[in-house]
């Protein structure tokens, strides 16, 4: 049960990027953070001297909210660091017995965060980093902008489009 309200979770927010005021778990209305956050520079550098960035990875699909060139490595190294050190719920990494680098089409990478209208306090301040595969389960690295902890869940299936086509 922990698992699934996990991914159900994910799923929900994870989907909601920009547009009007959403509502908390309390029920407060919250709005989405486009800014960088005050906590981003520090957990970066931080992230950065962790994983240094390496020659072979993924690649990654660019969008209008994907951070620069050197965040989105040091996000992308911190992403497969965590897969590596199977962070994340034991039901996650069940019946994968290695996650193949090779094996990943693309990377999405973006940052999320959120304002609480009533009493101005940020929510969900995280990066997640999708690693989109056809020939494994594709994964999603979830990272708070708070405090660089990194954890790991199953992408759910995208209405049956495939990692290639996600990654055009």
């Amino acid at each position: 049960m922990r698992m699934f309200a996990r991914v159900i979770l994910f799923a929900a927010v994870a989907g909601c990027r920009s547009g009007p005021a959403m509502s908390s778990q309390a029920g407060e209305p919250v709005i989405p953070i486009a800014a960088a956050l005050p906590t981003d520079s520090a957990v970066l550098a931080r992230l950065a001297s962790m994983h240094p960035c390496g020659p072979d990875l993924p690649p990654v699909r660019r969008g209008d909210d994907s951070p620069p060139a050197n965040v989105r490595c040091t996000l992308l190294t911190t992403a497969l660091e965590a897969i590596s050190a199977r962070r994340g719920a034991p039901e996650v990494f069940a019946g994968l017995s290695q996650f193949k680098l090779n094996d990943v089409h693309c990377a999405l990478i973006r940052a999320e965060a959120y304002r609480n209208e009533r009493t101005g306090e940020i929510a969900l301040p995280r990066w997640t980093v999708e690693l989109l595969s056809d020939q494994q389960p594709s994964l999603a690295v979830v990272i708070s902008r708070s405090t660089g902890q990194a954890e790991t869940f199953r992408v759910l299936e995208e209405f049956g489009f495939s990692a290639a086509q996600l990654c055009a």
